[in-house]
């Protein structure tokens, strides 16, 4: 009996080494080499295919996976961290309410005072809400022409905000009365913390951060100025006599806070560098 099978381009013809039955043919295994060679191929060819697919799969689920775990340890530090600068912000809030600094501090403070006195007036109005409306209004401008800078603008926005209206609150709550030997303005809120100092890190702090990681021209002295201005404000409340050296560590303390529980909380690592925050 013969059987002609059409394979590819060529025709073979295979003797059939089996009982014919009415249509039914038998065919034994070899009798179409060609045939068996590209089963085999298309075989091989599939589960090199399906081996190749799991591989990138196994290596898309571990790279996001480390991705994970990476982002979970950021937040944890961060969250650490923010915990610590609490603690010790509460801590001496408590050692100094209704108490000036020590008497050698305090001696050491004074020295501050009424030395540059202009530059510090023109400094400190950067950590009043006359000078701080108008930049975030600036902010969000630019944060809604250019992507890139949304999450790090709004970050900083929030972070003013909590700063401005939380030391509000706990100046409030620990009662420290100000000093007594202020110049230019007699300020008359209480002093522990001092609020332009945690605006000064929560704020200019953070946007002269953000400038140092971005790809900004020119983003080494931009950053530079704005962490220049950031410690120049907090030197301004010493020598405007405003508040104590402990208000100024109170300041940073609670501005560190705030900073490390946002970025604790923020869905993405808003620190980390990327080349495309650029004002393009």
């Amino acid at each position: 009996m013969v059987e002609a099978v059409d394979v590819g381009e060529a025709v073979w013809v295979g003797v059939a080494e089996g009982e014919v039955d009415g249509d039914e043919l038998t065919v034994s295994a070899g009798m179409y080499p060609r045939l068996d060679v590209q089963l085999t191929a298309t075989a091989t060819s599939e589960t090199t295919t399906n081996r190749r697919t799991r591989a990138r799969m196994s290596t898309a689920f571990r790279a996001r996976m480390r991705s994970h775990m990476s982002m979970l340890g950021y937040r944890f530090a961060r969250l650490a961290i923010a915990v610590a600068l609490f603690a010790a912000f509460v801590i001496l809030g408590r050692a100094v309410d209704h108490a000036p600094d020590p008497g050698s501090l305090m001696f050491a403070e004074m020295q501050w005072v009424n030395h540059g006195t202009l530059i510090a007036w023109w400094v400190t109005w950067f950590g009043w809400i006359d000078i701080l409306l108008p930049l975030a209004i600036v902010l969000v401008i630019l944060a809604i022409r250019f992507p890139a800078w949304r999450s790090r603008v709004t970050f900083a926005i929030l972070s003013l905000l909590i700063a401005w209206r939380g030391t509000d609150a706990w100046q409030h709550f620990f009662a420290r009365p100000r000093r007594l030997d202020w110049v230019v303005k007699h300020e008359t809120a209480f002093s522990y913390p001092s609020s332009h100092t945690a605006i000064a890190v929560a704020f200019y702090l953070v946007l002269a951060i953000f400038v140092a990681r971005s790809a900004l021209p020119g983003r080494a002295w931009i950053a530079s100025v704005i962490a220049v201005l950031a410690v120049a404000i907090a030197w301004s409340r010493l020598a405007l006599g405003a508040h104590y050296l402990t208000d100024i560590a109170g300041g940073v303390l609670w501005g560190g806070t705030i900073v490390g529980a946002l970025a604790a909380c923020w869905p993405t690592n808003v620190f980390e560098g990327r080349s495309r925050s650029t004002l393009e």
